[in-house]
């Protein structure tokens, strides 16, 4: 799981990347998130790690097996 912003940012054990908007609210209302986007295809095999570099916009993943 990876943050940015206002963005989660999850890899799967199937290799899908999820990304979900959070939307802070005013106490005692609780945040909002949202899935915005799914990618089933990101990567064919589990994602163990995601981390995020905003400044450069890059996102690197680690991925199990060979």
């Amino acid at each position: 799981m990876s943050f940015t912003d206002d963005q989660i940012l999850v890899g799967t054990n199937k290799g899908h990347l999820l990304i979900y908007k959070i939307t802070f609210n005013i106490p005692p209302t609780p945040a909002e998130i949202n899935l915005t986007h799914s990618n089933k295809y990101f990567s064919k095999k589990p994602i163990l790690q995601l981390d995020v570099i905003p400044e450069h916009k890059i996102l690197i993943s680690l991925t199990a097996g060979k």
